[in-house]
């Protein structure tokens, strides 16, 4: 993703001219730097939402495991009602 990102910003900064602007090497870097940060975050959201619905999933399946061991393991039980 990130090498397709640098060369996007590289042919943004190569077509200014023809709108009358400037190219300029260090505004591709800072291009570049945004490039990286935008991605380490977008990854670290992706793992910590993956996290909490890890955690979910192991309530959920906590749960679950007691509620079949408080019945017997009978799940029309009238102890759950």
């Amino acid at each position: 993703m990130l090498p397709i990102l640098f060369v996007y910003g590289a042919i943004d900064e190569r077509t200014q001219p023809l709108v009358n602007r400037t190219c300029d090497i260090r505004d591709w870097y800072m291009d570049s730097a945004g490039a990286v940060a935008g991605v380490a975050i977008m990854a670290a959201l992706r793992r910590f939402s993956r996290g909490a619905a890890s955690c979910q999933r192991t309530e959920r399946s906590v749960g679950q495991t007691f509620l079949s061991a408080s019945d017997g393991g009978n799940p029309t039980s009238d102890r759950i009602r």
